[in-house]
């Protein structure tokens, strides 16, 4: 990055819409701003926060229009288009979260030779009719640049993704899902492949705060995988420490499952052959995660999720507490030893990810209509129950 150059995603969140407003300062001394206003989020696309991001600046920079499930799968399933938007996305997942207020979010942006080369704005003036009231209200509000330069010398809190997927169209895809909702500011978020079995640097290991597993289309009770009781390890490290820490861990589908089997409990294949099932409501126990959490009292009833799996967890991991569940699985969540959380279901999911699997499945006609059913429905209750659940799930991980 260049020294003359400071760069913030404004993230504004009211009841009708959400706005991404994209900021670089090119001159400390006059205060000039390029701005550009992405109005991301639809009806027909609701995506997390990084991903909507990436779409927006792939539209500035590519001139491809991501506004609809069309659009999107044509993205997905086209290499030329794909690895750009996946790249633009992974230099969203390595920035920094300046402030994150209660209905807006500032993002640091590495603002590079990537972005600077592809992307020409035009200047605008702070108080100019281009940028609307709230916004430069906020900024002449805030010194953005003089924030940016303590928050980024401010020592971070560290955080790790656990990737357990290799699928070409989840490269960063995982990583934009569960930042665009977790991350805070003055933290630092990196990623560890688990597939690849590189041993955790044991300094590095000790200064994650928390860990977040991620789902995969592998077994995770295929122990013929080297990978995955290597996985077992470091899941046991962190839920059961020799040495007693404030280490948290959050597990979802594969991590549920891979959490469940690794640490001394049971996971299979679900005993319906090619279970899918995509919009479930989850029932959970009036059980203490901690002393601050009862998921129970705080999230809307009743609650209702995506979900997309073929196995499952049918005994509990040890010490654990059975959470959540539904009709379908006896043990949907599992809280174990106030250290980590884990569900079947997915709370980062989104429409976009629907979009993709309805694609995947256009040869089976029962699944199409059962996830055709899940994304008409997924704005209203599930959309509703995810920004519930997801808030906890962020102060689960920094408590």
């Amino acid at each position: 990055m260049t020294s003359q150059f400071v760069s913030a995603i404004f993230y504004r969140q009211t009841d009708q819409q959400q706005n991404l407003d994209f900021y670089l300062d090119q001159d400390k001394t006059t205060g000039q701003l390029n701005h550009i206003q992405l109005d991301l989020l639809s009806e027909d696309l609701d995506p997390s926060l990084n991903i909507a991001l990436a779409r927006g600046l792939y539209s500035k920079i590519y001139s491809y229009e991501v506004n609809n499930q069309e659009d999107y799968i044509k993205l997905l399933n086209s290499d030329e288009h794909f690895f750009k938007f996946s790249a633009i996305l992974k230099e969203i997942n390595d920035c920094d979260t300046l402030i994150d207020g209660q209905n807006f979010k500032i993002y640091y942006i590495n603002y590079n030779q990537f972005f600077e080369e592809k992307l020409p704005l035009h200047k605008a003036e702070l108080n100019s009719e281009n940028v609307q009231q709230q916004t430069k209200q906020f900024f002449q509000d805030h010194n953005i640049i003089e924030y940016a330069k303590q928050n980024l010398k401010a020592q971070k809190t560290l955080f790790c993704i656990l990737n357990s997927e290799d699928k070409k169209h989840w490269v960063n895809m995982y990583e934009g899902l569960f930042q665009g909702f977790l991350q805070g500011e003055n933290q630092k978020w990196i990623t560890f492949n688990l597939l690849e079995m590189k041993p955790f640097e044991e300094e590095l290991f000790k200064k994650i705060k928390g860990f977040v597993i991620t789902g995969s289309h592998y077994d995770a009770y295929d122990t013929s995988m080297p990978w995955v009781p290597f996985s077992y390890d470091i899941f046991n490290k962190i839920i059961y420490p020799e040495q007693e820490n404030d280490q948290k861990l959050l597990g979802v589908c594969w991590g549920h499952q891979a959490v469940g089997h690794g640490c001394g409990g049971k996971a299979s294949r679900m005993p319906h052959k090619n279970f899918y099932k995509f919009r479930d409501q989850i029932k959970f126990n009036d059980i203490d995660v901690n002393d601050k959490l009862n998921l129970s009292k705080v999230l809307p009833q009743p609650f209702y999720s995506i979900k997309c799996h073929g196995d499952y967890v049918y005994e509990l991991a040890r010490e654990a507490k059975l959470i959540s569940f539904s009709d379908k699985v006896e043990i949907e969540g599992m809280s174990i030893r106030n250290r980590a959380l884990t569900f079947q279901f997915h709370p980062e999911f989104n429409k976009m990810i629907l979009f993709k699997i309805l694609d995947e499945s256009k040869n089976l006609p029962e699944i199409q209509e059962i996830v055709q059913k899940a994304i008409n429905s997924f704005s209203q209750e599930a959309y509703i129950s995810n920004k519930y659940l997801n808030a906890q799930l962020k102060k689960f991980l920094a408590s």
